[in-house]
């Protein structure tokens, strides 16, 4: 019959966190006669040690916490050569040294310093006068006012685009309605007869090129004008690897604008007598 034993019945551990076994290697470390078999065995512990635990960078402090934790499993009762100064239990109750902080005083402390610390490292960084952000902040902290004049109607309209941005539902909330626009418009101009330049999982739900149809009745600027007439404005392509127009499906659009503009460009197609089939 196997002898139980359990934790309740067994010593304290100085360092549960190391487990019992680490703590009868310690036993078994004390327990050796040889200095010499006590030194190997104590730096094998120690390996161990570092092995469980997370490593600091500075090396040599990480050492001397990991030799002071064997010490201390071993109740200071050990004669083994220890890198450094040997831990003693009175150096293990001496209190920590002071660390000092800094006494500067942040009149937006909620921020932090580090957020101080990074808008100071802006200065002479920025290409634009009225933007600057470190002059910004700086004339704000001087006289609590801004640089220039402030634009009231743009921070105005970006609140209001922040606390829509908000209630959509995030980049999440938003991206769902921009693909959601990319489907449609794609599915409707190939249903129509146009092409699109990038296959489905490469197109972004941003701006979609379409190829100009290879059609003698085609011309851009007439279909353009004629989508204009229309208020539907489209964008002439920009690549020269084929000739190409862009139609847009971010900003304040939904589904059924982008029904709408399927609509208008199919009447002009048939208006101008584009033959894409």
């Amino acid at each position: 019959m196997v002898e139980m034993t359990y934790n309740s019945t067994r010593s304290d551990l100085a360092i549960p966190e190391y487990g019992r076994t680490i703590h009868e290697m310690v036993d078994h470390l004390k327990s050796l006669a040889d200095k010499d078999e006590r030194n190997k065995c104590a730096n094998a512990i120690v390996s161990i040690m570092g092995s469980i635990v997370a490593q600091e960078v500075d090396k040599e402090e990480s050492q001397k916490k990991l030799w002071g934790q064997l010490f201390l499993m071993a109740d200071y009762d050990l004669d083994v050569d220890c890198p450094g100064e040997t831990p003693t239990r009175e150096s293990r109750s001496e209190p920590p040294a002071r660390l000092d902080y800094p006494n500067a005083q942040s009149r937006l402390g909620h921020y932090g310093q580090m957020t101080r610390d990074l808008i100071e490292k802006a200065k002479g960084n920025c290409h634009s006068l009225s933007l600057d952000l470190y002059d910004q902040w700086s004339a704000m902290e001087k006289n609590k006012q801004w640089r220039f004049t402030p634009p009231t109607h743009v921070l105005a309209a970006f609140n209001q685009a922040i606390k829509e941005h908000e209630k959509e539902g995030g980049i999440q909330g938003r991206h769902k309605r921009y693909s959601n626009n990319c489907k449609i418009i794609c599915d409707g101009m190939k249903a129509i007869g146009f092409e699109q330049l990038l296959p489905n999982e490469l197109q972004a739900p941003i701006i979609i090129t379409f190829k100009q149809p290879q059609n003698a009745n085609f011309d851009f600027q007439n279909f353009y004008n004629a989508l204009s007439e229309k208020n539907f404005l489209i964008y002439p392509g920009k690549l020269t690897v084929a000739d190409t127009f862009r139609i847009g499906c971010i900003g304040n659009l939904d589904e059924d604008d982008m029904q709408d503009t399927l609509v208008a460009i199919k009447e002009v197609v048939q208006n101008l007598n584009i033959n894409i089939n």
